[in-house]
Order: C-alpha cells, then sequence, then structure tokens
C-alpha cells in the first residue's frame, strides 16, 4: 500500500500530470528554451554577435527579412520576466495601405513593407546601438545588452512591433513617435503609431491593448488633420461618402 502511495504521489507522476493538464504552455515554454539555447550555442560559437544577431530558422518574416510574430511573442515573454517596468512597446500600422495597394499593385505594395520594415529597424537599432536612449533610461546606470532590444517585427499585414530599452515619459513617448514618423514620411510612407512604456505588474495583454489603441487614436486624428487641410468641397465629398458606407451594413474602416 506504501509502494503504491509513492508511486501515485512521485515528483515524476505528478511532472507527467501537469503536463497533460498545460500542454499548450509547457510546448510554449521548451519552445522559448530551444530558441535561448539555439542563440547562445551561436553567440558562444561566435557566429553572431550579441548586438542585433541573425535570428534562428522559424523566427523571420519571409517577405521583409525582420523578426515574425513567434520571435516577438518570446521577446515579449523575456523582457517581462527580465527587465519588467524598463522596456517600451510600439505598434505601427500603415496608413491607406489597402487603397493604395489596389492603386498601385502588390508588387508595389510588398516593396514599401520592405521599406517600412528596414526603416524602423535601422532606426532604431541605430538608436540603442549609439546609446541615444540611455539619456531616458528609468535608470541610466543600468545599460542593457539584450538581444531584440531596439528591433521591430512584423506581425502580419501591415502592422509592425517594436521593443526599446527603457521606461519613457509622455514627452518622450510622442517625441520619439514623431521623429518616426518624420523618418517614415520622408521616404513615402504615412504610419499611425502607439506606444506604451511598461509598468510593474502590467499584463502583457494590457500592454498590447494600450499601444494598438493609442495606435488607432493616432490614426484617427491625423486622418482628421489631413481631412482639414483639404478643400471645403473635397472634405464634405470624403464625410459624406464614409456616412454612406457606414450605413450600407460594412463595418466601419480601422
Amino acid at each position: 500500500m506504501i509502494k503504491l502511495l509513492a508511486l501515485h504521489y512521485s515528483p515524476l507522476l505528478r511532472l507527467k500530470r501537469y503536463c497533460a493538464r498545460h500542454k499548450h504552455f509547457v510546448l510554449d515554454f521548451l519552445d522559448f528554451l530551444w530558441y535561448s539555447y539555439s542563440m547562445v550555442q551561436a553567440i558562444e560559437t561566435g557566429q553572431i554577435t550579441t548586438h542585433h544577431p541573425e535570428l534562428p530558422e522559424g523566427y523571420t518574416d519571409a517577405l521583409t527579412g525582420l523578426p515574425n510574430r513567434r520571435w516577438l511573442e518570446q521577446q515579449i515573454a523575456f523582457q517581462l520576466g527580465k527587465n519588467p517596468g524598463n522596456f517600451t512597446l510600439g505598434i505601427v500600422d500603415l496608413e491607406d495601405f489597402k487603397t493604395d495597394n489596389d492603386r498601385d499593385g502588390h508588387a508595389a505594395g510588398d516593396e514599401k513593407l520592405k521599406l517600412t520594415g528596414a526603416t524602423l529597424d535601422e532606426n532604431l537599432r541605430s538608436e540603442q546601438d549609439h546609446g541615444i536612449d540611455i539619456e531616458r533610461r528609468s535608470d541610466p546606470e543600468q545599460v542593457d545588452d539584450q538581444l531584440g532590444v531596439g528591433r521591430t517585427a512584423r506581425v502580419g499585414g501591415d502592422e509592425f512591433i517594436f521593443i526599446l530599452s527603457g521606461a519613457l515619459s509622455p514627452e518622450q513617448l510622442e517625441a520619439t513617435k514623431l521623429r518616426l514618423q518624420t523618418t517614415l514620411e520622408e521616404k513615402g510612407v504615412r504610419a499611425s503609431i502607439g506606444m506604451k512604456s511598461h509598468q510593474l505588474g502590467e499584463t502583457r495583454e494590457n500592454l498590447l491593448k494600450t499601444a494598438d489603441d493609442r495606435m488607432y487614436e493616432n490614426k484617427a486624428m491625423r486622418k482628421e488633420e489631413r481631412l482639414k487641410a483639404m478643400p471645403l468641397r473635397k472634405r464634405t465629398a470624403i464625410r459624406i461618402a464614409g456616412l454612406l458606407y457606414k450605413y450600407a451594413d460594412h463595418p466601419a474602416p480601422r
């Protein structure tokens, strides 16, 4: 009887039951461990350096060559575990991309996505490499050498997400957003951006939702500014078209 009880409550059996109940969590955790092991091995063998290394297979977006959603999810988990309250997440969404894509063709749309991704990644990586962000950190004495900081991921369609080191004030968030938008507009790309610095105790879901809400607020504000700059007749026509679209039982475009 004692042997049966010992077998029933053995650590291995309990671990097996836990894995069966939490299958998806265990698989994600093992996937993250393999990614981390791959990166460490590559660094130790000199295949890559700790500053913006090449990504292992399966973590790259096929079109742009940027990190993909799989990489981003693991990087957010990494930051939440190692650097809570001291990193910033930004969401970038291209404006009128579908309209431009339909007018200019998918090939031109693909080139715009590549240009956007390269511009964001180069700009943000350069900033982190040269320590510009150090001046705005919550703790200026802590200089990070983290995999993934300052990188941009394409997460699908015309949406990109980036991670920066350090918690930024509202004024710094606004300045960073305007600087990125100006850089993109100089290359003919209009984009809406929402940014959020992580707070201690904040969940991943709330961080992403807040950044996403701010991005849509920025999109609506920029659209209104463009309308105000148009002649009255054209502005009125666009507003009427929008109302007709809305009351034709179509979902409102975001």
